[in-house]
């Protein structure tokens, strides 16, 4: 089965604007997280911080805060649906 990218449909001007946002990581393994884990955590609430995530067309993970768009994370560049 062939997925489909999905690409920003957004204004062409708003995208040249788009960077990957400075609270994006890159998450390679699970010791990238716990910088990460540690600076979005609540008391009492360690086990489950929401977040946002893509994956890159070449297969990378990036998470950001909740907050976060997910266009932003991907700064406007294509994703594969996160059901792979």
């Amino acid at each position: 089965m062939k997925l489909r990218r999905y690409s920003y449909v957004g204004p062409d001007e708003l995208k040249r604007r788009l960077k990957r946002e400075s609270h994006c990581i890159h998450v390679t393994n699970a010791a990238d997280l716990a910088p990460w884990m540690a600076a979005f955590s609540s008391p009492g609430r360690e086990s489950h911080i929401p977040a946002t995530f893509i994956i890159s067309t070449d297969e990378q993970l990036w998470i950001a805060d909740r907050r976060s768009e997910h266009v932003a994370c991907a700064a406007g560049e294509d994703v594969w649906p996160q059901a792979r």
